[in-house]
């Protein structure tokens, strides 16, 4: 059967449905109404027209000759189906047949919607105004279906919202006195979590001077400021009465005739107290913060004496040192002459010889050239031996700047070739018995020190104590990742008396003439304050061993 989907406003909801069984308006009717832009459907059977106003429909054109009682049956199931809604009456226009009013006609009016009787013939014109008017009265009924489904909804809403916030909320009605004075408020509704946040239980119809007869002043004050103002108001107050705390937000409800103000209370109570805790806590904790100041700055000033004494202390400490340090190096100055004057005596010896054999050969008239010039040259090769020297001892006594790489065994070598003339002469043996070639990282010069100084101790022990056969046996090697090296003598040992106190500065066992005390004493801060190594010493069989680990 002929339809029209489109239209002005479309939709099944607005369309027209018609039952026409009479062909000249069955066949009119859709022309008139694709004119005028109505969207329609020409139903065939009662059936079809029932079945298609389920799917919705704006209004109905039927003519008088299709409500047989099949048809009147067929709408009153279709329109009355379930509940009807309170919004809804479909309009309905009869077609009727001209002449008089027959018992249909009358029993048309009777159906379950806003029904119109039209009278055949009936103007273009006319029935398009008619049909207008319905469609039109049918949107009116949907703006309000639409309209009393947003309040059913937000109806819902603030049904969820309130019996689901944890704030208590409520609505009171201030109520004066003659003098417009606010002195009590009535609860006119509460939320079920009221109860919870504010403990008054069954409130609703009673005032609070019921309540809480002692209620506070000032929430009467302040309610009624705010049903004169409009302006709404956060404030946090107590409830003496109720013992609790209060967090409230509150604002005019209505009009301000209507005297009513919407409030949200929380209990705050537990918030309070530990803020009040928490401030006396503060409180005591700023007493007890002044007293422990005040035992700081007693303690500082103990402490400022006590450091100043310790800095007099550590300054008369650095200039016992920078002593100990001068005399080290006037001390050291000495030996260096003495191992300058063993390592040149034989040299000036040759040098003698050469000078006399010279003479000896001039006297003697047998200073040619040749002689000359042989001479010459072997008195420049003794003095360049003799300059080496000088330059050897320099560079031995020249302060490192910084740690180095160096080879243990190489300073070892160097210390040995500068003393070498000296032990010769005193009839000292000296073995070496390298195990590894240990490299550490230091001051080869200051180490360099140590070796000699260790070595010299146990050359003067070996003469002090005119041992038969002096010797001092050196070992190098490896020791739990430390470079290890021992200095060995067989010059009876150090007695117990004396090993406690070997390494203290000025304690010598030697003559005033033949020692200071602060040789020991400085290769022990050599090797332990400046590479952080290890020196000690020990007694073994015959004699005496000093250990340096590095």
């Amino acid at each position: 059967m002929p339809s029209n989907a489109g239209g002005t406003h479309g939709g099944l909801e607005e369309r027209l449905l018609m039952l026409l069984p009479e062909g000249r308006d069955a066949w009119s009717m859709p022309r008139v109404l694709e004119r005028i832009d109505v969207a329609y459907k020409m139903c065939a059977t009662q059936a079809e027209l029932c079945a298609e106003i389920g799917k919705g429909a704006g209004a109905l054109l039927i003519e008088e000759e299709a409500l047989s009682s099949a048809m009147k049956q067929c709408l009153v199931g279709a329109l009355s189906a379930g509940d009807p809604a309170a919004w809804s009456e479909l309009p309905i226009i009869v077609l009727l047949r001209p002449g008089p009013e027959t018992q249909t006609a009358r029993d048309a009016l009777l159906l379950p919607g806003d029904v119109t009787l039209v009278e055949r013939p009936v103007r273009v014109n006319t029935l398009v105004a008619i049909i207008r008017s319905a469609l039109r009265s049918r949107r009116r009924q949907y703006l309000v279906r639409d309209q009393l489904q947003a309040l059913d909804e937000a109806k819902t809403r603030y049904h969820t919202l309130f019996v689901s916030i944890d704030e208590g909320f409520c609505i009171i009605e201030m109520l004066y006195d003659k003098t417009g004075k606010p002195v009590d408020y009535r609860f006119l509704e509460t939320s079920p979590s009221f109860e919870k946040q504010t403990g008054l239980r069954q409130v609703e119809g009673k005032t609070i001077r019921e309540l809480a007869p002692g209620q506070e002043e000032y929430w009467f004050e302040i309610y009624g400021r705010i049903i004169e103002t409009g302006e709404p108001l956060r404030f946090e107050r107590p409830a003496q009465q109720q013992d609790r705390w209060f967090d409230v937000y509150a604002f005019r409800f209505g009009p301000p005739e209507n005297r009513q103000v919407a409030i949200l209370v929380s209990d705050i109570t537990d918030r309070k107290r530990a803020e009040s805790e928490l401030r006396r806590a503060k409180d005591e904790l700023e007493v007890r913060v002044q007293a422990r100041t005040e035992e700081l700055i007693r303690a500082l000033h103990g402490l400022r004496s006590e450091t100043e004494e310790r800095l007099r202390s550590a300054e008369e400490l650095r200039a016992k040192e920078q002593q100990l340090m001068q005399q080290s190096r006037m001390a050291a100055m000495g030996e260096m002459i003495g191992y300058i004057a063993h390592q040149w005596r034989q040299p000036l010896n040759a040098l003698a010889l050469i000078v006399q054999e010279s003479y000896t050969l001039y006297k003697m008239g047998q200073l040619h050239d040749e002689a000359f010039n042989a001479s010459t040259a072997q008195a420049m090769q003794v003095i360049r031996q003799m300059s080496h020297t000088i330059d050897d001892f320099t560079s031995f006594f020249k302060p490192d700047k910084q740690k180095v790489p160096f080879s243990v065994q190489d300073i070892l070598a160097k210390t040995i070739k500068l003393v070498d003339a000296s032990f010769r002469h005193a009839n000292v043996a000296v073995s070496v018995m390298p195990q590894d070639d240990t490299v550490v990282e230091g001051f080869p010069n200051e180490f360099s020190q140590v070796l000699l100084n260790l070595l010299m101790n146990a050359k003067d022990a070996l003469l002090e104590r005119k041992v038969r056969e002096p010797a001092i046996a050196i070992r190098i090697f490896a020791d739990n990742c430390k470079a290890v090296t021992t200095i060995t003598d067989n010059a009876g040992g150090i007695p117990e008396d004396v090993m406690e106190r070997i390494f203290d500065p000025y304690f010598t066992t030697k003559g005033p003439d033949k020692g200071t005390g602060i040789g020991l004493y400085m290769a022990k801060a050599i090797i332990e304050k400046h590479m952080g190594g290890r020196l000690s010493v020990r007694n073994v069989e015959g004699g005496a061993e000093f250990r340096i680990e590095v």
